[in-house]
């Protein structure tokens, strides 16, 4: 088991919902959006929020998978042990995470599951392996063999010390990106290239400003990884086919935004 995957905290327990703030949330998300408009074209710094950086990243989670990498379908070939994203970025697998609403003991092959970074301090350090694939490389699996495929459980990303409010400020002037759309035709997951369609608010002195639609952000997937300047402590969880995805909001320098030419 991995000491650092083992020290990961996430998102609070169900137990710990609040409606009130649930509601509250919703209708900021829809009242705050009226009269949005676009942003002049160039190049930002961005906050993901983080339900957006989970979408986008789960757009090319199937990269870390060893069946995608040994069909070369992955840039991630050969990778292992080297640099791919900023060094405080630290991506895990916890099939048993406590804050998880299911766990993992034991993949479908009956393998046993454990504690993984996929990703540690920005060093690719594993990928993904059933018994098929880990066979062809002569190593154990890891445990994510489901249904003959290769699946993930609990995935959970290392949050840092703010809170989004001191991610604007940390900012300063920028774009804080609340949803992005157009994930199956808008990217490239072997490349890693995507644009997207995308809106938020500016990000004005420090403070969410004025609502933003109709621009679109482009860029790499592995060059945005190790763009992160900056993560934040918000993490939410978002489930998905088998586990949950754990994340909070980043900080991304440099991102292209597409919006008015005048």
């Amino acid at each position: 088991m991995s000491s650092r995957a083992a020290d990961i905290s996430g998102s609070a327990r169900i137990d710990d919902f609040e409606m009130d703030k649930f509601i509250e949330t919703v209708k900021d998300n829809l009242i705050t959006k009226f009269g949005a408009s676009s942003v002049k074209s160039g190049t930002y710094n961005v906050i993901f929020r983080n339900d957006a950086f989970i979408a986008l990243f789960r757009a090319f989670f199937s990269n870390f998978s060893s069946y995608s990498i040994q069909k070369g379908l992955s840039l991630l070939q050969g990778k292992t042990g080297t640099k791919i994203a900023s060094e405080i970025f630290t991506l895990s697998e916890l099939p048993m995470y406590d804050k998880a609403l299911t766990k993992f003991p034991f993949d479908t092959e009956g393998v046993l599951t454990y504690d993984k970074d996929i990703i540690a301090d920005g060093v690719f350090k594993t990928a993904l392996y059933n018994l098929k694939t880990a066979n062809k490389e002569g190593i154990p699996s890891t445990g994510n063999g489901f249904g003959g495929a290769i699946g993930a459980t609990n995935i959970v990303v290392k949050p840092g010390e703010k809170d989004l409010e001191g991610l604007y400020q940390s900012v300063g002037e920028g774009i804080l990106i609340t949803e992005v759309s157009g994930l199956h035709a808008g990217v490239n997951p072997i490349s890693g290239d995507f644009s997207l369609l995308s809106e938020g608010f500016m990000i004005e002195a420090g403070k969410r400003g004025r609502p933003v639609e109709q621009i679109t952000i482009s860029g790499n997937f592995y060059d945005l990884l190790q763009k992160i300047t900056e993560i934040g402590n918000d993490t939410t969880n978002v489930p998905g086919s088998r586990g949950e995805f754990f994340c909070p909001s980043v900080i991304v320098s440099d991102m292209s935004i597409a919006g008015e030419d005048k």
